[in-house]
């Protein structure tokens, strides 16, 4: 039970001091793709794994988060917890959305949430208690997925979706 908790503990505390990207890789991942982005607003970023993001029903406050799985090369669990970072477009520039409130009040949860092989889900986001109500513009909602294996035996891995406030 402590080894679990142990787990937990560690995986929220990697979450909690995770960026959704390394900045030098957001910046590569950022420029590799700004175009396709910019011609398809609602475009989503793939992984490793087979995962997909899309957004529907969005709002200033909050979207709905379609996380798809198919294909890919997952070697465990695919799984996600309840954190995610938004992103607005500036002059062709990815920028951090700035929390409303000290970051420091900001706290996620610890739970685990399995991505079903070859399956869909949707999951309800709701943001204006950290972000706010967004003004008109392109963002983008960052998640980071873990393939776990064991205890101490994962690999992380980011995904977006990009999505229209009008």
């Amino acid at each position: 039970m402590q080894r679990y908790a142990a787990m937990i503990l560690a995986l929220l505390l990697a979450l909690a001091t995770a960026g959704c990207m390394a900045p030098a890789a957001q910046e590569m991942q950022d420029q590799d793709s700004n175009e396709a982005a910019l011609e398809t607003p609602e475009a989503t970023a793939g992984s490793d794994w087979g995962i997909t993001l899309s957004a529907k029903d969005v709002t200033p406050t909050g979207l709905t988060l379609v996380i798809a799985q198919s294909g890919g090369a997952p070697s465990g669990t695919l799984q996600f917890g309840s954190s995610f970072q938004l992103s607005v477009l500036v002059d062709g520039v990815w920028s951090d959305v700035p929390y409303t409130v000290d970051a420091d009040s900001v706290a996620w949860t610890a739970e685990a949430y399995i991505v079903a092989m070859e399956d869909s889900a949707e999951y309800s986001i709701t943001w204006e208690a950290i972000y706010g109500v967004l003004p008109a513009g392109t963002y983008r909602i960052c998640k980071e997925f873990q393939d776990f294996r064991a205890p101490g035996d994962y690999d992380t891995e980011s995904c977006w979706a990009e999505f229209e406030i009008i």
